[in-house]
């Protein structure tokens, strides 16, 4: 299945367990390896995340040698 990288910006994230978490604000691509580096989430659940000062939480994906 194929997308455009912008249909990713607004999609809602949750947990395992179903607990929204945030929406997707931002991508950070890595074009070597072909894949999303990390993640930039927005309009956070305060539930889930204590949100200080920023209103934006990154989410970097481990490295293939980390699995």
């Amino acid at each position: 299945m194929k997308n455009q990288i912008t249909d990713l910006i607004g999609l809602k994230i949750y947990s395992e367990n179903g607990m929204f978490i945030g929406e997707v604000d931002d991508i950070i691509l890595d074009i070597d390896s072909k894949r999303i580096d990390s993640l930039a989430v927005g309009k956070l659940n305060p539930e889930v995340v204590e949100i200080k000062s920023h209103n934006c939480l990154l989410y970097k994906s481990p490295s293939p040698r980390d699995s």
